[in-house]
Parts: C-alpha cells; sequence; structure tokens
C-alpha cells in the first residue's frame, strides 16, 4: 500500500511536477502517476519548462 493514499490530490500533482524537474528516479515517479491514474487525475507536464531548466 502506498503512503500516496493520504495526499490531497493538488498535493500529489506538486510532487509529480516537483519530480519530473528534478529527474528523480523513474520508479518513484511512476509510483505517483499510478496514484493519479487510480484517483482519475490528469496532468499534461509541461517538457517546455522541463527544457529550458537543463
Amino acid at each position: 500500500m502506498s503512503n500516496f493514499k493520504n495526499m490531497s490530490d493538488d498535493l500529489l500533482i506538486e510532487t509529480f511536477e516537483k519530480a519530473m524537474e528534478l529527474n528523480l528516479d523513474e520508479d518513484f515517479c511512476n509510483l505517483i502517476e499510478k496514484e493519479m491514474d487510480d484517483r482519475g487525475l490528469v496532468i499534461q507536464y509541461n517538457t517546455e519548462k522541463q527544457k529550458q531548466n537543463n
């Protein structure tokens, strides 16, 4: 069971966006993404923003 269950939708999305921005471990990002899918949350991560930061 994931500890993400206790997080608000907004915090979960913010965590995912930050994890992507920081290029964190793919498995970690996948766990967050799975929880978002389970909740029916959809976001469009801005890849242009990520490219500008590199």
